[in-house]
């Protein structure tokens, strides 16, 4: 795609590639492409100044500011040593050897991306490693899956396809995007801890964040009323959940498909 199409910026004028080539939140055309919300880091950690749901645009191939930008941080890459171990129940999961602070961006989910439509008629094994690109959002309309994609790891992909599900997760998914466009939809899908993760600790995002969601409990509400409507509601697809989450959080179950 050519430049015609991206808001860049020209903080640093012409050192690209220079450290003093940098953009600051108050200046920075990118950072107030998407939503109006300025920077989403602040020293190089994810502020959640963005909701779940907000698409963060960072600085692109175009952008005259140096590869040291504050503002170019999912695309910088994993900076936390990550290990793949078996799991209790789960099978394969992740964790990270290190404590891992509040708002540290771990790495993006990838694979092929494919058409919505095509993800919809896997079955099985190839169903499990589909991750959706509008997950933050509210189930779709299954006929409207005009230029919606998503992203499918069973042959191609790397350790994140093996984050386990938990109804009380400690990461959340953050979509960002820096060599396309927000109206693409084809934004990064980018894990970000939600707060501070001792050393060996599994690593978990929540598979249907749109459930978790609608069954909030607001102050006064009783644990168990959550429960039971969340239960009535589980998807004939669903399998029972083994996230070991304080019962009072987890749902019971895990929509497959």
């Amino acid at each position: 795609m050519t430049p015609l199409f991206f808001t860049y910026c020209d903080c640093g004028g012409d050192k690209k590639g220079d450290k003093e080539g940098e953009c600051g939140s108050l200046e920075c055309g990118c950072q107030d492409a998407a939503e109006a919300l300025g920077s989403a880091y602040t020293n190089g950690l994810f502020n959640f100044t963005y909701g779940p749901d907000q698409v963060v645009v960072e600085c692109n191939p175009y952008c005259h500011c140096s590869p040291n930008c504050p503002n170019r941080v999912a695309q910088s890459g994993r900076q936390v040593p990550i290990e793949i171990f078996k799991t209790a129940r789960c099978g394969w999961g992740v964790r990270a050897p290190v404590d891992v602070e509040r708002g540290t961006v771990l790495g993006m989910y990838t694979g092929s991306l494919i058409p919505r439509a095509e993800a919809m008629d896997l079955t099985g094994e190839a169903k499990e490693y589909c991750f959706d690109l509008d997950y933050n959002q509210e189930h779709e309309d299954e006929e409207d899956l005009t230029e919606k994609y998503t992203v499918d790891s069973l042959r191609y992909g790397n350790w994140t396809r093996f984050i386990n599900h938990s109804c009380e997760p400690n990461l959340r998914v953050q979509p960002i995007v820096y060599d396309t466009l927000p109206s693409q939809n084809m934004a990064y899908l980018t894990f970000i801890a939600m707060e501070r993760i001792p050393a060996r600790t599994e690593l978990t995002f929540d598979y249907d964040p749109a459930v978790q969601r609608d069954h909030k409990v607001t102050q006064g509400q009783q644990r168990k009323g959550w429960k039971r409507k969340s239960e009535s509601e589980r998807p004939e697809s669903a399998t029972d959940c083994v996230c070991g989450a304080d019962p009072e959080r987890c749902r019971g179950w895990v929509r497959t498909k």
